[in-house]
Formats: structure tokens, C-alpha cells, sequence
């Protein structure tokens, strides 16, 4: 479903720089906001349109950060994705400058990261029927920090080179697969009747935290990939910290 929007990116890059992809992104956004204003009939009956004014989403944010598991869960979900942003804003310049992957290489090592991903999605549906998600969580991030710890190593020694230092963010994004979806689900349990309020609030967080977060790694680069697997390792660190107090439905130890 990205192809055609990747092509249209390609076909901007040839003939302007890549601020004009910012430029069409903004026109196109305003554009989809005309045609839904004018085409788009309201589908909330009258009585219920209040639970989209601001007042009632800060409400749920507040019942989602208050309640004690919801608080543990998203934070975990929170720190979880700032790994991935992280990841994802400062790897050109890992991968490219200080490694000197070049871009059908770096295409590459993008691809190997985004397939371990989908493998621990894929690994997460078999085991979510067996193990408490509370405790797959926590195996999960264990398993995080190992294998983060590992690419820090292969990092600060150069032993593996760049392909067994890919290799290695692969596997802790197999983790990740098994942590997102899962934390967000127990996140968002305790709150079944304002679930999509309680759902904007922690997407709120999970685009502004992990974003100013990845914004403070990409200011620390020096050239190595150390800023970002040290605090990629951190993250998940404290992900596995704070799971220790959360709970599951299945009571999950």
C-alpha cells in the first residue's frame, strides 16, 4: 500500500528538493479535510457528540495515566515506541555515514530490521493464546535488552561489522513485536467505555514523547552508533522495570 505513495515521493525528489514533499503532504492533508467536511456526513447521533470535545479527551487521558495498570502499560507502550522512533530517525545517518552503507545497501538493512519485526508480530499471535500477556511482555523486553545490550557491544567493539550490528537491531525488533500491541491492549483494558478517548490519549503519547525523545538522540550522534543503542538499551531497560508492577486479566506474574 506504500508503493505508490514511495513512487509519488521519487518522482517529487526528481525535479525539487524534499521540502516539496512536505509541501504536497500539507496540501494533501487540507485538501482530505475539504472533501470530508463537505462530503462526510456526521455519523455521531446528536446526544453522543460530546465525547469528542477536548474536555472529554483530557478526561481520558487523565483516567488512563491515573488508573495504576493503565499508568504501567502505557508507559511501557510509550517508551517501547520511542525505541522504534529513535531507530528510525537516527539509522540513515548510523548506517549511511558512520558505516558507509550506501542507499540500495541501507535499503537493505531497512528491509532485514522491518521483516525481524513482522516475525515477532507473527511469533506474538501464536504465543498471545498461550502466555499471559503480562508475562509474554515481560519475557519480551527481557529479551530487548539483551539483544540491545548485544548491539551496543558489537557497536562500541566494530566486531560483526555493519551487517552483524543490523543483525542485531533485527532481533531486538523481534521483541518489539511482541510488546506493542500486547502493552497497548492491557493499557487500554481498564477503560471499555471510553475506549476511543482512552485510545487518542495514548496515541497523544506515543507520538510526542517518543518523538522529542528522538529528536534529544539525534542532537547527541558523534558519528558512532553508541547515542542510539545506549538509549535504545535504557528504554527498554526501564520498560522491563516498570512491566514488573503491571498486570494482566490472566493475572500474570
Amino acid at each position: 500500500t506504500l508503493f505508490p505513495y514511495t513512487t509519488l515521493f521519487r518522482s517529487i525528489l526528481a525535479v525539487a528538493s524534499w521540502r516539496w514533499i512536505f509541501v504536497f503532504l500539507a496540501v494533501y492533508g487540507l485538501v482530505m479535510l475539504a472533501l470530508a467536511q463537505l462530503f462526510l456526513e456526521e455519523s455521531l447521533k446528536e446526544h453522543h457528540r460530546r465525547a469528542t470535545s477536548g474536555a472529554r479527551l483530557l478526561r481520558a487521558f487523565a483516567e488512563v495515566f491515573q488508573h495504576p495498570s493503565s499508568r504501567c502499560w502505557a508507559i511501557v507502550v510509550t517508551l517501547v515506541f520511542g525505541t522504534l522512533t529513535i531507530y528510525l530517525t537516527n539509522s540513515p545517518a548510523v548506517l549511511m555515514q558512520s558505516y558507509g552503507l550506501g542507499p540500495a545497501g541501507f535499503g537493505a538493512a531497512f528491509a532485514v530490521i522491518a521483516v525481524c519485526s513482522s516475525i515477532g508480530n507473527l511469533v506474538n499471535s501464536r504465543l498471545v493464546r498461550h502466555l499471559p500477556l503480562a508475562r509474554l511482555i515481560r519475557l519480551a523486553l527481557l529479551g530487548a535488552v539483551v539483544t540491545s545490550a548485544l548491539a551496543l557491544g558489537l557497536a562500541m567493539t566494530g566486531f560483526g561489522g555493519v551487517w552483524g550490528l543490523v543483525l542485531a537491531i533485527g532481533l531486538f525488533f523481534v521483541c518489539f513485536g511482541l510488546t506493542a500491541a500486547n502493552g497497548t491492549t492491557l493499557a487500554l483494558q481498564p477503560h471499555p467505555t471510553i475506549a476511543g478517548a482512552a485510545a487518542s490519549a495514548l496515541g497523544f503519547a506515543q507520538t510526542v514523547v517518543p518523538s522529542v525523545i528522538a529528536s534529544g538522540v539525534a542532537l547527541l550522534y558523534d558519528g558512532t552508533a553508541v547515542p542510539m543503542l545506549a538509549t535504545i538499551l535504557l528504554l527498554f531497560a526501564i520498560c522491563w522495570v516498570v512491566s514488573l508492577s503491571g498486570t494482566s486479566p490472566q493475572n500474570a506474574s
